[in-house]
C-alpha cells in the first residue's frame, strides 16, 4: 500500500524510549515536498547508538588522525586558518566548538575523538559538516556524559550558556544530545534552520517558551521526552508545516491539550503520555489525517473518545490507558484498518466486553488491552 511506504520514511531511524518503537527507515529525513531543505542537504546516517559511544575508529563514519585524544582537552580555539585546508566558515565554527567542548566538560566525555586535534571539523566525533559550504550542519552527541547547566541568565566565564554559542552555527539542521546530564530550562537562542531537535532523557525543567512551536518552521523531529518540563503546552501555530514527531512524554505537562493542536498537519506521531493532562480529548486531534501514533497514556483525561478517532486512516497505534475516561468505546474506531495496537486499561469505559468483540471482528490483527 502507499501508505506502508510513507510510513518507511517517518523522520529518523532513532532508539525510542519507553513505548515509542518505530520501524527501520532510510538514513534520511523524511519531509515533505515543500519542506525548504527537502532537496538541498544529504544527511548523514545515524550512528547505531549501543556502538558509537566509546568507540574511536567507526562510530562517527569517518576516520581520524585524532591518536591520543582520549586525554585531550580544547585549550585554545584561537588557532590560525590553514589555508589548505580549512576555510573562515569552519575556522569561526571551530571556535563554537573549543567553546561547546569546554562548557558541557568535554574532559569527561565518553568519545571525543578529533576534538582540539584533528584540522578538519568534520572528523570531530558526533559533527558533521556540509561538503560545500563546510558549515557545521549536525552535531550528534548523545549518550557521550556531556554534562552541563543551561541558564540563559548567567554571563559568568565560567557559567556561559553552551546553547548562545549553538545559535550560532547558522546551516545546523540536526542538534541529538540526548541522555546526558543536561541541566536547566529549555535554550532561547537555537538556529531556526533546525529540522532534527532531540533534548529526550536529560534533566532540563521550567516551562516550555511561548516561541517553541513557532520560530523553528523547518523542524521535523522534537524530542524532548523524559526531563522534568511543567506548565501548559505553548500554543501551536500553522508556521510549523514540517513537523512530524512530536514527544513530550515523561515531563509534568499539565492542564488541557490546546485545540490549536490541530495546526500539526503534517504530524505522524505524537507522544504525550507520561504527563499531567487533563480535560478532555480534543476533537482537534482527529484533524490529524497523517497521525499514525496517539499515545495519551497516564494522564488525567476525562469524558469519551471522540468518535471521529475513526476517520483517521492510517493510525497505528491508540494509546489512552489510565487515564479517567467513560462512555462507550466507538465502534467507528474499527473502521482503522491498520490499527495495530489499541491500549484501553485503567479507564472507567462502559460495555467494555460487547465493544471489543465487535472491535476484534472488524479488526482481527490488533492488539487489543483492556485489563
Amino acid at each position: 500500500e502507499e501508505e506502508d511506504d510513507d510510513d518507511q520514511e517517518v523522520a529518523l531511524n532513532i532508539p525510542w524510549i519507553k513505548e515509542t518503537n518505530q520501524p527501520n527507515s532510510p538514513n534520511a529525513l523524511a519531509l515533505p515536498n515543500h519542506h525548504p531543505y527537502s532537496q538541498q542537504i544529504p544527511m548523514t546516517p545515524i550512528r547505531n547508538h549501543q556502538n558509537r559511544v566509546g568507540t574511536a575508529d567507526g562510530s562517527n563514519g569517518r576516520s581520524s588522525d585524532g591518536d591520543g585524544a582520549e586525554e585531550t582537552a580544547i585549550t585554545s580555539s584561537k588557532r590560525k586558518p590553514n589555508d589548505d585546508n580549512e576555510e573562515d566558515g569552519e575556522y569561526n565554527e571551530m571556535e563554537v566548538l573549543s567553546e561547546l567542548f569546554r562548557c558541557f566538560g568535554g574532559n569527561q566525555w565518553k568519545e571525543k575523538t578529533g576534538w582540539g586535534v584533528d584540522l578538519h571539523v568534520g572528523r570531530w566525533f558526533g559533527i558533521s559538516i556540509d561538503k560545500n559550504s563546510k558549515k557545521i550542519i549536525e552535531i550528534r552527541l548523545g549518550f557521550n556524559n556531556l554534562i552541563c547547566v543551561v541558564d540563559s541568565k548567567s554571563h559568568e566565564q565560567n557559567h556561559q550558556n553552551p546553547m548562545q554559542e549553538i545559535g550560532k552555527l547558522s546551516q545546523l539542521k540536526v542538534l541529538d544530545l540526548q541522555r546526558n546530564n543536561i541541566n536547566g530550562k529549555f535554550p532561547n537562542s537555537l538556529p531556526i534552520s533546525l529540522m532534527h531537535l532531540d533534548f529526550k532523557d536529560n534533566k532540563m525543567t521550567g516551562r516550555l517558551p511561548e516561541h517553541l512551536f513557532q520560530d523553528y518552521p523547518c523542524l521535523s523531529h522534537l524530542s524532548l521526552a523524559w526531563n522534568q518540563f511543567s506548565g501548559r503546552l505553548p500554543a501551536f501555530t500553522r508556521s510549523m508545516k514540517c513537523l512530524q514527531t512530536v514527544d513530550l512524554s515523561g515531563n509534568m505537562l499539565h492542564g488541557p491539550i490546546p485545540s490549536s493542536i490541530e495546526q500539526l498537519s503534517t504530524c505522524r506521531h505524537l507522544w504525550l503520555h507520561s504527563n499531567r493532562f487533563t480535560g478532555m480529548v480534543p476533537l482537534e486531534v482527529c484533524h490529524l489525517r497523517s497521525l499514525r501514533t496517539l499515545s495519551l497514556s497516564e494522564n488525567k483525561l476525562t469524558g469519551t473518545l471522540p468518535p471521529e478517532l475513526g476517520t483517521l486512516t492510517y493510525m497505528r497505534k491508540c494509546l489512552v490507558a489510565k487515564n479517567k475516561l467513560n462512555g462507550r468505546v466507538p465502534y467507528e474506531l474499527g473502521n482503522l484498518q491498520y490499527l495495530e495496537h489499541l491500549l484501553l486499561t485503567g479507564n472507567k469505559f462502559i460495555d467494555l466486553n460487547n465493544a471489543v468483540g465487535r472491535l476484534k471482528r472488524h479488526l482481527p490483527n490488533c492488539k487489543i488491552d483492556v485489563n
